[in-house]
């Protein structure tokens, strides 16, 4: 079994979806049943509470952890009333691999001057520097949270790879992804890792794919606004930091850029609401909600932006209604073939111009292109 494989099961485990997998030994047979640790085969560590042990099992390591000398930084210990040999090797080869994942992210820390909720999972480094916020009508704390949302970052990077068809060898480095408290510590972090300071957020894209941004409620008014922005904002990094490496959002491939960004967003929120910060400075834009029916009323209306002058933009030049047709461009071309998709988005990373990348791709012109489009769109878009 593979680590990151290891952190999934556990992460299932230890929330309860899976408790049989570690009820049994290595070697298959049934685990006795224990009811000092309810069958697990560990105990989370007296050391730190049960509530924050309960969430380990999603990263490789966990700076709330850190390295315990109980628990070894996983937040839990073997059960001393029974014997489950697969539980405990799991275990012990988690904590073997804690010190130097520590060390690796120590600098932080470090450089940030302050102690840091930070966590490092199989494809992200996430730092959430927010010790409580209201997610739905409940206050949440910041380990739970931190924990949240490597789960949904993790997600992101199983879906994109999965559509795609992109091999985990395409990825040389892990995204970073800063969420802070206070503006002054992401203007701190955002010129110190993204080479430029914003009250927005700031994506450094490429060899160093970063992320950071303050989560202040004049920029976020909930929490669910924040988490789309993260994801938006993340698919953007895995696209620039995907091999080929290049941000095709400076090179005139600005509609697969923010298109992309927006077409996840839309998969797990049904609505967009995100016009990349680097572009407006702001949260939101002038045009938010669900899009696919609003794109339909612009293709009724005859009042789309042409592709030929879409195709032409940067990420930043991009106007609002260039965007909205950016995601659905990129949601009509998704669904004819996710792996043509793909090879049309590396294309784009090499500098060949949309109109090549298509023609050796998809076999199409963007002429043909925008009249597929324009007839898929009023036949499968919903009118409200």
């Amino acid at each position: 079994m593979t680590l990151p494989s290891l952190f999934v099961l556990l992460s299932l485990v230890l929330h309860g979806a899976t408790p049989a997998i570690f009820a049994q030994s290595q070697e298959g047979d049934p685990f006795v049943r224990c009811t000092r640790c309810k069958n697990m085969g560990a105990k989370p560590c007296k050391t730190h509470d049960s509530d924050d042990c309960e969430l380990e099992g999603n990263a490789m390591y966990c700076s709330v952890m850190g390295q315990c000398e109980s628990c070894g930084g996983t937040g839990w210990v073997d059960c001393r009333h029974c014997e489950n040999e697969a539980v405990r090797k799991r275990l012990d080869a988690r904590r073997a691999e804690i010190p130097a994942l520590a060390a690796g992210v120590a600098h932080y820390e470090e450089d940030m001057g302050k102690e840091l909720m930070l966590a490092e999972s199989p494809h992200f480094v996430v730092i959430w520097d927010i010790e409580r916020i209201k997610v739905g009508k409940r206050v949440k704390g910041g380990h739970e949270m931190l924990h949240r949302y490597v789960d949904y970052l993790e997600e992101l990077y199983t879906d994109y790879t999965a559509i795609l068809g992109v091999p985990d060898r395409h990825f040389k480095r892990k995204s970073r992804v800063f969420i802070w408290a206070r503006q002054q510590d992401h203007r701190d972090a955002s010129s110190r890792y993204c080479r430029m300071s914003s009250q927005g957020g700031v994506r450094l894209m490429g060899a160093h794919p970063t992320y950071s941004v303050a989560a202040t409620k004049e920029l976020f008014g909930t929490e669910e606004f924040l988490r789309r922005n993260i994801i938006h904002c993340a698919a953007h990094l895995l696209l620039s930091h995907q091999q080929p490496i290049h941000w095709i959002g400076k090179s005139k491939g600005g509609w697969a850029d923010a298109g992309l960004a927006h077409w996840f967003e839309d998969r797990y929120f049904e609505i967009c609401d995100n016009y990349c910060y680097m572009e407006s400075d702001t949260a939101g834009g002038v045009k938010s909600g669900a899009w696919k029916p609003a794109v339909r009323k612009m293709v009724n209306k005859k009042a789309t932006p042409s592709l030929a002058g879409l195709f032409q933009q940067n990420t930043e030049t991009l106007t609002p209604e260039q965007h909205m047709v950016a995601f659905s461009l990129m949601d009509y071309l998704l669904q004819l073939d996710p792996k043509k998709t793909n090879e049309l988005l590396v294309q784009l990373r090499l500098k060949v111009s949309t109109r090549d990348a298509l023609g050796k791709t998809f076999d199409i012109n963007p002429i043909k292109l925008e009249e597929a489009w324009l007839a898929w769109v009023r036949e499968t878009y919903p009118s409200r």
